[in-house]
């Protein structure tokens, strides 16, 4: 596996492990974009955990620090039927910007 600097990591779902792959991203200077099918973020923890052991203010309040961290959240676009997984690859083919080529680095992890 190779991670690219200055690139964004694509991804889909706002859920728990959605959300924790974006803050971490954010977190170490990627921009990840996340592609949530619903309406809001989340996953089982908006739909499934009711208001009264969990508000959502709550879970809205945690996804707007990763948003101003750097991630971008695309609500209701399913992978697969709203962008093809061909247009990611393809987006994905092309990060960095001219004044900033991207830079590869092996994770220490998989040495």
């Amino acid at each position: 596996m190779r991670i690219i600097r200055n690139a964004s990591g694509t991804f889909r779902g706002a859920g728990p492990a959605g959300l924790s792959c974006a803050f971490y991203l954010a977190e170490k200077g990627y921009k990840p974009v996340v592609f949530e099918k619903n309406e809001r973020p989340g996953g089982m923890l908006t739909y499934g955990i009711p208001s009264f052991k969990l508000q959502k203010d709550v879970i809205e309040a945690e996804v707007e620090v990763i948003r101003l961290m750097g991630a971008e959240f695309r609500y209701g676009v399913e992978v697969g039927r709203d962008v093809t997984l061909a247009e990611l690859r393809e987006q994905a083919a092309r990060p960095g910007t001219p004044e900033t080529p991207p830079t590869r680095c092996d994770p220490p992890s998989l040495r």
